[in-house]
């Protein structure tokens, strides 16, 4: 039986910014033992996001500025010289650690895309994101209601498989109504990597 893990914009996120330890061994699976899936739309969701993540590190990086010019006035300190030197390499620091992860968003991008099917937005989607925000009690936004709508869309297409649901995001979907949406829709609902990795190691070995 062919083993199928949907993920969306928080796995994405969280493997470009080094918080998820097994997410490269996710995307380093072979394709033959675990067929991944993603919304389309996650990958400018992703994007989108991301440019807000740059945004707290730029603010960081003007005030440390501004710190560096209200220190450098106290020349005649030498701990305020010290802390000086401290702020220009955590300046320094700070803009080489924002490059990486333009750098890594722009690779996890393109892995993620010849890895995992694309998951096109289609109409029946759309439809069914205004039902789940209006005709259920998953308490979605629009985006997640449709991320959500479009994995269900895609799911029944492909009841042969184990699927499986890997977000980070469990603020939004780790929730009574969509875990039990997921349910009846033959979805496993997981948080982490290590999780559905898990999971899907044992399946294989049920299988063999």
């Amino acid at each position: 039986m062919s083993l199928l893990i949907y993920f969306e914009t928080n796995w994405i996120l969280g493997a470009v910014l080094g918080q998820d330890l097994r997410a490269e061994e996710l995307l380093a699976s072979s394709k033959a033992e675990i067929e991944l899936a993603i919304p389309s739309i996650c990958l400018m969701e992703a994007i989108i996001t991301f440019h807000g993540k740059s945004d707290e590190r730029e603010r960081l990086e003007r005030e440390l500025k501004l710190q560096i010019s209200q220190v450098e006035r106290s020349r005649q300190i030498p701990l305020a010289q010290q802390l000086l030197a401290q702020l220009i390499q955590a300046s320094l620091t700070n803009d080489k650690l924002l490059n990486k992860f333009v750098q890594r968003l722009d690779d996890f991008l393109v892995r993620v895309a010849r890895r995992a099917e694309l998951i096109p937005l289609l109409s029946e989607a759309v439809e069914l994101m205004v039902l789940l925000r209006h005709e259920t009690e998953t308490k979605l936004g629009r985006q997640d209601a449709l991320i959500l709508a479009c994995i269900i869309t895609h799911s029944k297409e492909h009841q042969s498989a184990k699927r499986a649901f890997l977000t980070g995001n469990i603020h939004d979907f780790d929730v009574g109504p969509v875990r039990s949406l997921l349910e009846d829709n033959g979805v496993k609902f997981f948080s982490s990597t290590d999780r559905v990795l898990g999971w899907a190691s044992a399946a294989r070995r049920s299988s063999s």
